[in-house]
């Protein structure tokens, strides 16, 4: 600023007038300045970012009132800083007198600087618009101008200031309002966390930024011309300058965009506006009209040049405010020696390189001014209050989540993508919130949305039982046959989780049916006891008399468990007691021989029907029925095998007795955060299911839990696991409470995810971090392969070749009842326990000798002999 304090001034009306209007347009560039900024971000961040730019106006004025006047324009301490008691909250600034120098009164000339000051610091919100929390932003804005902004303003504008005696020019500002505030804008973008790197962040409405820009650049004539603190020709060059420079700049970002993409772009011409304004700041009032075109062209490349890669090198400066602000203010101050007027010649000292170097210097000060000093305010800041926003705000938004209040009635859903908006509505459907399902279907008028695992909201409505949630989205056009990744139709989720009143709402509703598909559930939940699972197979029209592959039905199951609960439920489901299994046996048979009093009474009662003959597929007996015990289990569960014959298998063979395997499933039923429906945990999985590695390890590093799970107990490792993204599992395993083995919905664990989608690697990795399987239908696939001497299908399922059924049955001992002696040597070759004894304390060589499979028999004896030598 041209002010002197040496010599009074005569007040002169038509100056006052003058500043008066300038001070009041330069006031509404702030407010202008948030409203463009507001329409280049988010709709969801919208009022948070005029909320900041209101209260920091407020906060600004204030803090300019007590003491930031003083410290610019107070008496200098040294040429380092003013003090501010001297014209503390404006004690000894006269009304009715000039300001020394100047024509226009003292408090319009505080009232001009203050609309600078309190400009300044908000500048920077462009920079960590939707990342900086509010109670960080309070402090900041408080902060800042009292390291930064008042101290180089003194040293630079004050005639006693260091920077100012050794002639520094600056006219409006370009070293002390821009240089500083694009510098801190700099230094805020790389110390905070970085928003989602995959998405292109635009803004939402265009419009906006367009009539904040517009506001702005008017402004900006009294922003430059106001400067000269007088009505006079500097005015007029300060202002036409103003105009020159930013048009030229703005061609210069529209040309540059055009040879890229052919487009015409808006935001490139607005961008290239305020680069230009920024740049002829400095010398608005020192140049030629002529100068004032070259430094627009000048300052219009080399800002487009730097926001270009700042973009390459992911610095996350939001609105550009460093090449907007610094790059331009930087240049424009540089080059300005050589474009200063004769008529200011004459005033300043030495000659252009001199002043050249003076500008060097100045820059450099108030690089590394601003730099340090805000460093130190938003890691002190960081480290007290916390200035990262969470994960959680980040997508919800800091309108709601910190002001509280919405610029828009709008869905934030209309900002997700297909793969978002399913997610969006499966957790709507999660929490059974159907006023919320139906404000959802209003606004998208779909529901056949698939997320990461291609499961829609009827997938998940079912799966929780939700009858009126599933009413609403089968008769609102939701697909009723759509499957997942799995294969699952959403009716298989509700069989699963035994919900029968939505099983027979969806065959009413004309689902298909494959009960078939659900024969391994069955004999499962039969020797489980499991009759709510029983009762929903029913329901969906699996019979009560299905037979295994041993011809042994559910009945024969029940009793053999000595379970009086599922007996009943069986026989008043209608189960034919008279049904003959492998051995010839009934169901009364093994109640006799077991002595299971209930079932021989029970039985008798319930005898509906002749004789049945035995699965005729099942090979005659041979050889009678050994006497040996039952086998005590209450359960028949997963996995019985000798790990010393299959060492070389164990990548993907989990070998757990009933009870140890017990531990672990409720071990791991509660080690993830279960059925999250946070933002955080969307956008976490989402990011999973893109492989995007990048912003997995940014949201972990912002705190996200890698076991937070999704609708269906899903966690990010099962998704990783389920995909193969190797980089992603590494990542995740690297995390120190991961949970390896967390079960989802469907009991399945990423290493189980992992063998059944065919991913070595990946189930490798997990195995040697603890990685286990529980898999209650395997073992009766295995044996049902075995028993059809299906080796293709075998094949599919090599590497878990000692399963056991709900008979503790493997694929060996159906292999060598059927005399398949291909798959006997196959499974032998694949690590095949031939030790392993059934629900009958058979083993499979006692299967071939008792079926008279002589070739089985001595395949079993060499390999045993081959294990022992």
């Amino acid at each position: 600023m041209w002010a002197t304090c040496d010599g009074g001034g005569k007040l002169d009306s038509g100056d006052t007038g003058f500043m008066v209007f300038a001070t009041t347009l330069v006031m509404l560039q702030t407010p202008a300045m948030g409203i463009a900024q507001a329409g280049s971000i988010s709709a969801k961040n919208t009022l948070s970012m005029l909320n900041q730019i209101m209260v920091g106006t407020v906060m600004g004025s204030l803090l300019w009132y007590l003491v930031g006047f003083g410290l610019v324009f107070g008496h200098s301490l040294g040429g380092v800083i003013g003090n501010p008691f001297h014209h503390f909250m404006l004690i000894n600034v006269p009304v009715d007198d000039c300001w020394p120098g100047q024509t226009i009164p003292a408090l319009l000339y505080v009232a001009f600087q203050m609309m600078f000051a309190l400009m300044v610091p908000l500048i920077l919100t462009g920079a960590w618009a939707e990342r900086l929390t509010f109670r960080a932003f309070l402090p900041f804005v408080l902060l800042w101008p009292l390291l930064v902004y008042y101290p180089v303003a003194h040293w630079v504008w004050n005639p006693a200031g260091w920077l100012n005696r050794l002639g520094v020019l600056d006219f409006a500002g370009g070293l002390t309002i821009h240089t500083t505030s694009g510098v801190g804008a700099l230094v805020v973008s790389l110390y905070l966390d970085r928003r989602q790197l995959s998405v292109v962040y635009r803004g939402h409405n265009l419009t906006l930024t367009l009539i904040g820009t517009v506001i702005t650049f008017a402004g900006w004539y009294s922003f430059n011309g106001g400067s000269a603190l007088r009505a006079n020709d500097q005015s007029a060059y300060a202002l036409i300058n103003t105009h020159i420079s930013a048009c030229v700049s703005s061609v210069m970002w529209l040309a540059i965009s055009f040879s890229d993409g052919h487009k015409f772009s808006m935001s490139q011409v607005l961008g290239g506006t305020l680069a230009g304004l920024a740049g002829i700041t400095p010398g608005s009032g020192l140049c030629s009209v002529q100068a004032a075109f070259l430094i627009g062209a000048v300052v219009g490349v080399c800002s487009n040049l730097s926001a270009r890669l700042l973009k390459r090198m992911r610095i996350d400066d939001v609105l550009d405010v460093f090449s907007l602000q610094a790059v331009p203010g930087i240049i424009g101050s540089l080059i300005l020696p050589l474009f200063v007027q004769e008529k200011f010649h004459d005033t300043l000292p030495g000659t252009r390189w001199h002043r050249f170097q003076i500008q060097l210097l100045s820059a450099v000060v108030c690089i590394a001014t601003s730099a340090i000093n805000t460093f130190l305010i938003i890691w002190l800041l960081d480290r007290t209050l916390g200035a990262n926003v969470s994960i959680e705000t980040e997508f919800t938004g800091l309108d709601v989540a910190e002001v509280g209040e919405t610029a828009y009635t709008v869905d934030l859903g209309e900002e997700l993508a297909d793969e978002g908006l399913a997610a969006m509505l499966c957790e709507k459907v999660a929490a059974g919130d159907l006023l919320e399902i139906k404000r959802f279907f209003r606004r998208h008028n779909d529901l056949s949305f698939q997320d990461y695992d291609g499961r829609t909201g009827l997938h998940v409505a079912c799966s929780e039982g939700f009858l009126e949630v599933v009413q609403f989205l089968v008769t609102h056009g939701a697909p009723i046959d759509i499957r997942d990744k799995y294969g699952r139709a959403p009716v298989e989720d509700a069989i699963i989780k035994k919900h029968v009143d939505v099983i027979v709402f969806m065959k009413n509703c004309g689902c298909a049916v494959e009960p078939e598909k659900f024969v391994p559930r069955w004999f499962f939940a039969a020797s489980t006891a499991d009759t709510a699972k029983m009762d929903a197979l029913l329901k969906y029209g699996v019979s009560v008399d299905v037979a295994d592959y041993d011809s042994r039905t559910a009945l024969h199951i029940a009793v053999c468990n000595r379970n009086e609960q599922c007996v009943r439920f069986l026989l008043e489901a209608g189960a034919d007691a008279h049904l003959r299994d492998r051995w010839k046996r009934t169901a009364g048979d093994y109640a006799r021989q077991e002595r299971f009093t209930f079932a021989v009474d029970a039985l008798v009662q319930g005898r509906r029907s002749p004789a049945v003959s035995p699965n005729p597929r099942a090979k005659k007996i041979t050889a009678s029925v050994g006497d040996s015990p039952l086998m005590q289990r209450s359960r028949a569960f997963s996995i019985v095998s000798d790990t010393s014959s299959c060492s070389d298998f164990s990548v993907f063979t989990n070998v757990i007795e009933r009870e140890n395997a017990l531990g672990v499933v409720e071990g791991i039923k509660h080690s993830a955060v279960r059925k999250s429906s946070h933002i955080a945990t969307r956008q976490l999985l989402i990011a999973v299911s893109n492989n995007d590695v990048a912003e997995v390890r940014r949201l972990l590093e912002k705190g996200a839990s890698p076991n937070v799970t999704d609708y269906d107990g899903r966690t990010p490792l099962h998704i990783a696991a389920t995909n193969a993204y190797m980089r992603v599992v590494h990542l995740l395993l690297k995390q120190v409470r991961i949970h390896v083995n967390a079960l989802d919905n469907f009991e399945m664990t990423p290493f189980h995810d992992a063998v059944i989608s065919g991913h070595k690697e990946v189930a490798a990795v997990l195995k040697a971090h603890g990685g286990v399987m529980v898999d209650h239908e395997l073992g009766y696939r295995l044996c049902q392969a075995a028993f059809e001497g299906s080796l293709s299908k075998l094949l599919t399922m090599k590497d878990d070749v000692n399963v056991a059924d709900h008979d503790l049955r493997t694929a060996l001992h159906l292999a060598a009842c059927e005399g398949h002696v291909a798959i006997a040597d196959w499974l032998l070759a694949h690590g095949a326990n031939t030790h392993t004894a059934d629900r009958f304390g058979h083993t499979p060589l006692d299967d071939a000798v008792q079926f008279g499979c002589k070739q089985i028999q001595l395949l079993i004896t060499q390999h045993r002999n081959v294990i022992n030598s």
